[in-house]
């Protein structure tokens, strides 16, 4: 689990009721398939940092492959680095392979 800002998700951070946004990171047990879900439980569009290597992602990129979002058509394929940002907006989900 990691938060807004790409860092593992703290207990402060886990207990904090204004804390709206959290990232999990899965993957598949040999390595096959990995991916990253980005929850967006907020008002207002945000722009998070996607986990970086260090952090525990051993991918260098991710690409969009869904989001809740009205923008999934024109998002759709977008690729961010590891560590990279991307917008997430308001009340949504998006999913990336990693």
């Amino acid at each position: 689990w990691f938060d807004q800002e790409g860092h593992p998700m703290s207990a402060e951070r886990w207990d904090d009721p204004h804390h709206r946004v959290m990232q999990l990171l899965l993957g598949s047990g040999n390595g096959d398939m990995a991916g990253l879900v980005v929850v967006n439980g907020g008002t207002s569009d945000i722009e998070v940092t996607l986990p970086h290597a260090a952090a525990g992602a051993t991918h260098r990129t991710y690409e969009l492959r869904l989001t809740t979002s009205p923008l999934h058509k024109l998002r759709q394929g977008t690729l961010v680095a590891s560590g990279g940002k991307d917008l997430v907006e308001a009340n949504s989900i998006s999913i990336y392979r990693a």
